[in-house]
């Protein structure tokens, strides 16, 4: 199966103002293995793919729903257990500031000047990807660079993040950084 389409004339309204972003193109395919999926309007792109399939991608999100919720009940999360259930998954995101999403949350006070952000999930990877946000204001609040990157490899879940303004922000400069090797398999009760 397949569709393609495009979106014009599109208005966001809201209480303050009314938005008219630019055409909306799109495309997914589906087949009984594989699932393609596109969308892009002015600079923003998202794009995903799955080598699952619709039922099959189905299936395994509503197993890893039902083994997360008993993990809850339980709880204990066991990260290796879960991951039998990953569907196998790559999502991509790309934005700049002439878009709908952009005027949807310039509406809202908040705004950026670009955003990067990849997600691949798979049985045998894990987790893993990396998230920029630059130029992130809102109300009145400017935080020049935002990164989170993410890995799962059989010992557990890695992470590393960074907050930070520089030099030239007008308002205040720091860098905060967080950091979790892997070293621990991410098995952890809740309290």
């Amino acid at each position: 199966y397949s569709l393609r389409g495009n979106i014009s004339r599109l208005q966001i309204v809201t209480p303050e103002l009314i938005l008219s972003p630019e055409n909306v193109d799109m495309r997914v395919e589906a087949n009984p293995d594989t699932i393609n999926a596109y969308a892009q309007s002015g600079d923003l792109l998202l794009t995903f793919t799955s080598s699952d399939g619709v039922m099959k991608l189905m299936e395994k999100g509503t197993e890893l729903y039902r083994q997360i919720m008993h993990q809850l009940e339980q709880r204990e999360i066991d990260d290796k257990k879960l991951r039998e259930y990953f569907p196998q998954i790559a999502f991509h995101i790309e934005s700049g500031r002439d878009n709908p999403l952009s005027d949807f949350l310039a509406s809202q006070s908040l705004s950026y000047n670009k955003v990067y952000a990849d997600l691949y999930v798979s049985p045998a990877g894990g987790i893993n990807g990396n998230t920029h946000i630059f130029s992130l204001n809102y109300d009145s609040t400017l935080i020049d660079t935002i990164r989170f990157n993410l890995s799962h490899d059989t010992i557990g879940l890695a992470f590393d993040a960074q907050v930070r303004n520089n030099k030239q922000n007008p308002q205040f400069v720091f860098n905060a950084l967080a950091e979790e090797l892997g070293k621990y398999p991410i098995s952890f009760a809740i309290f």
